[in-house]
């Protein structure tokens, strides 16, 4: 028996409109613009999984230097 972490569901979350739900990691890629906030049973879970996220994130878009972060928080990203 395995889990899939990209396609399984096990991350909290509360949505923009109040509603809590499960998403997997490629469901909470999918759907951020529904998302509110990472809603685990503890801060520090929470933490931890907004930290899993934006690594995969960062290491997806590819981020080298600094000036690449800046560009893309004025330009925004293209999804």
């Amino acid at each position: 028996m395995s889990f899939d972490l990209i396609t399984e569901s096990w991350i909290p979350v509360i949505r923009t409109d109040g509603s809590s739900d499960t998403l997997s990691i490629r469901g909470v890629f999918g759907e951020a613009a529904q998302i509110r906030r990472v809603a685990a049973e503890l801060p520090t879970q929470s933490f931890a999984i907004m930290r899993l996220l934006l690594a995969i994130c960062h290491d997806a878009i590819g981020f080298r230097h600094e000036d690449d972060v800046e560009e893309a928080l004025t330009r925004g990203l293209d999804l």
